[in-house]
């Protein structure tokens, strides 16, 4: 009987070791490279937090990323993130009183990011800026529809679901304009809430 219990110990210490050498081993750090899909809101009013603009423009975002790590360190590195996407919209113009009209937007974003390592690979949190072409099919009266550029600036956490998968946590403040190529051009702005899954290769 001893022997059993002996046996169990012994392999029960052998697992809890691997599975600390194995997340040693697969932290954020040891792939350059990294795809994940992220699902987002966006809108002008979350709760007590607002744009206070004359406008409704609500989003609810697709995205694909892929990121590629430029430069890494023991718990810093830098990222080049890519997030082709299609997007759903509701739109109202200024009067607030009419209905809302559908649409849709597709582009790509390109950026960069900045990581942290936490928590011995348990975590990580990261800042990103990204902008890219997007083609809008209606938006508020304000912005003209059709090509314009969106930029976004966001902040964001992941936590280890396993080895190699991450949930991934995004706020973010989105803006879209089209350089003045053609008028109206005051801009739209969102602001954004995503959620996701990272997973390194």
């Amino acid at each position: 009987m001893k022997t059993i219990y002996k046996g169990l110990f012994s392999f029960f210490l052998f697992s809890i070791s691997s599975i600390l050498v194995a997340q040693e081993k697969n932290s954020f750090f040891d792939s350059r490279h990294r795809v994940g899909f992220l699902v987002g809101y966006g809108t002008q009013n979350f709760g007590q937090l607002s744009l206070e603009v004359p406008y409704d423009y609500e989003i609810t975002f697709f995205k694909a990323q892929y990121y590629y790590v430029l430069k890494k360190g023991q718990e810093i590195s830098l990222e080049l993130l890519a997030q082709p996407q299609f997007n759903l919209t509701q739109y109202r113009h200024i009067d607030f009183f009419s209905d809302k009209s559908n649409g849709f937007e597709v582009g790509l974003n390109i950026g960069a990011l900045i990581r942290k390592n936490l928590n011995s690979s348990q975590m990580s949190i990261y800042a990103a800026i990204t902008s890219g072409p997007h083609f809008v099919s209606g938006t508020p009266q304000r912005q003209v529809e059709g090509f314009v550029f969106s930029s976004n600036f966001m902040v964001g956490v992941n936590f280890r679901l396993n080895n190699h998968t991450f949930l991934d946590i995004r706020p973010s403040f989105r803006h879209i304009s089209n350089l003045d190529f053609k008028k109206p051009n005051g801009g739209v702005n969102n602001l954004v809430l995503s959620g996701g899954v990272l997973v390194n290769l």
